[in-house]
This record gives structure tokens, sequence and C-alpha cells, in this order.
């Protein structure tokens, strides 16, 4: 609103040696000077108003951008934190899996470690088992064998009886019979103890 000092400002905005240089030239030079300053300051400014619209365009576009920048990095910053407690949870679980695969691992050898050691023990009662009903069948051949050796004892016996004579017939009949009865008792037992060993071998 006041001329003086917008005027000492004016005088003064130059350094002493540009002033010099200007106050120096013709009046032709400063003439020439000064259209040529205009003309440049002119299309300086007319350039300028051009490109304003288009500056303040890719003003709002870069902040729009930054914007989404920003927004970009917060979004992965989130992203990186809960990766970084996916990748703690990941490695726990991890090292549970592997925890529980070796205990797997642990019970699967002391297990076939067991299996082992019982059918090595199998083996064993089997061995016995075989040897125990070897000797059992073996025995029961040899009852078979004193059996019928027995009931054709028996039944010689009863062959002599028919042919006894009649004088000495009640003499030897009696004999035969005490003889008979007591082949009759040793066949049952022999029988019986067959039959218990095969039952017993069946079983």
């Amino acid at each position: 609103m006041e001329f003086a000092p917008w005027r000492d400002w004016y005088l003064n905005s130059f350094p002493p040696g540009e002033v010099n240089k200007q106050r120096a030239r013709t009046h032709d030079g400063s003439y020439h000077a000064f259209v040529v300053g205009e003309a440049n300051t002119c299309a300086a400014n007319h350039q300028i108003v051009r490109e304003w619209r288009t500056m303040v365009r890719e003003r709002g576009d870069w902040e729009k951008y930054r914007e989404r920048l920003l927004r970009q990095v917060k979004e992965f910053e989130k992203m990186k934190s809960s990766f970084s407690e996916e990748k703690v949870a990941f490695d726990a679980e991890k090292k549970s899996e592997e925890w529980e695969r070796e205990g797997l691992r642990s019970k699967l050898r002391a297990t076939e470690e067991l299996l082992s050691k019982e059918h090595t023990e199998w083996k064993e009662v089997c061995k016995k088992d075989n040897q125990c009903m070897f000797a059992a069948r073996s025995k029961i051949t040899d009852l078979e064998a004193q059996i019928a050796t027995l009931k054709k004892k028996v039944e010689d016996v009863e062959a002599d009886k028919e042919h006894v004579e009649v004088a000495s017939r009640d003499k030897d009949l009696a004999a035969k019979d005490v003889e008979i009865a007591e082949l009759k008792r040793h066949l049952h037992e022999q029988i019986e103890k067959n039959e218990f060993l095969e039952i017993g071998l069946e079983a």
C-alpha cells in the first residue's frame, strides 16, 4: 500500500556490481536489454501458466500415488507381522511334528523289538510243543501196539478156552477167566491212557 518501501526493496534487490554494470550501459544497450528481458520474462511466464495445470495434476497424481504407496507399506508391514507370527507358529508345529515323528519311530522300534522277542519265544514254545507232541504221538503209537498185542492175547486165550478138554474144563476155565479178566483190565487201562493222550494232543 506504500510506495517508498517497495521502491527501496526494488532498488536494493540487486548487488552493487550488477547496478554498476547496468549503469554503465548505453541508452541503446539498456533499451535492448530491457526488451530482451521483458520478452524472456513474458515467454517464461507464458510457459509457466501453460504448465501450471499439468503441474497441479501431476502433483495431485503424485499425492494419490504417495497415499497409495503409504497404504501399501502399511499393508506390507501388517502382512510382515502376520507372516512372522505364522512362521513362529509353523516352526513350533514343525518342531512338534518332528517330535511326534521321533516318538512314533521310538514306539515302532520298541514294538519291533518286542515282536522279535515274542517271535523268538514263540518259536521256542512251538519247538517244545512239537517235542511234546512227538513224544506223545510216539507213546500213543506204542500204546496202540500194546493194545493190539493184548487184543491178540485175549483172542488167543479165548480160542484156547474153547479147546480145553472136558476133564479139566472147570479148572482151566477158571484160570483162563482170571487171565482174560486181567488182560481186559490192562487193555482197558491202556485204551483210556491212549484216549487221554489223544485228547491232550488235540488240545
